[in-house]
């Protein structure tokens, strides 16, 4: 079983809007319709906050083998800016 270590970012994070934007965009698209190219989009984006595992394939895999509860987990740590600690989310 691999850990998954998110750190989103906090409130007073840089960026903030654009990123709340983007969970947004997914979130409303994963309850809409998603598409592969949305769901490659998405990973993509949430790689970024991994810090566990350190390799970028290993952080991808991790994402691809998350829960739907998890991804939705991640997208609204990142939408609400709640990034104060990290968030482990263990996957296999």
């Amino acid at each position: 079983m691999t850990t998954l270590v998110f750190e989103a970012p906090g409130p007073d994070s840089p960026g903030y809007l654009r990123r709340s934007r983007q969970a947004l965009e997914f979130q409303r698209s994963l309850s809409d319709n998603p598409t592969p190219e949305t769901l490659d989009r998405m990973v993509e984006f949430l790689a970024q906050y991994v810090s566990e595992p350190a390799d970028h394939d290993a952080k991808i895999e991790a994402l691809w083998m998350a829960s739907k509860a998890q991804f939705n987990d991640l997208l609204t740590a990142i939408s609400a800016g709640e990034g104060e600690n990290p968030t482990p989310a263990p996957t296999t």
